[in-house]
């Protein structure tokens, strides 16, 4: 039995904004290099789980998915990078972007839960 837990990203996970929450992230970054990586591994993070580059309502509905749904996402993209033998300090950087994100958002209004593994 096949447990994908990748959700299908449809309309009703969708909460429209005029914000782009990771566009928004990285103007908050002050080193270019800063913004560089985070985007890096951001844009990473969302390829690996839903096949494609982040667009503002792909993230949106990412957060906007339940609680326990997203963070299922969180570990399942922390269980492909520990397979792909990365450092434990890259999978921790990434981790940590993540979760920069979802404060972010939170604190903007766009997302109803903070960070809680």
């Amino acid at each position: 039995m096949d447990h994908d837990l990748t959700p299908a990203l449809s309309p009703t996970h969708l909460k429209f904004s005029e914000i782009d929450v990771l566009e928004d992230l990285l103007r908050d970054k002050r080193s270019p290099n800063t913004k560089r990586a985070y985007r890096e591994d951001l844009n990473d993070f969302f390829r690996k789980l839903f096949m494609e580059d982040p667009t503002p309502q792909m993230v949106g509905q990412f957060l906007a998915m339940e609680h326990y749904e997203a963070l299922r996402m969180v570990s399942r993209y922390k269980a492909i990078l520990i397979k792909e033998e990365l450092a434990e300090a890259t999978v921790n950087r990434r981790l940590s972007e993540i979760r920069s994100l979802m404060t972010y958002a939170r604190r903007a209004g766009q997302c109803e839960w903070g960070w809680k593994m």
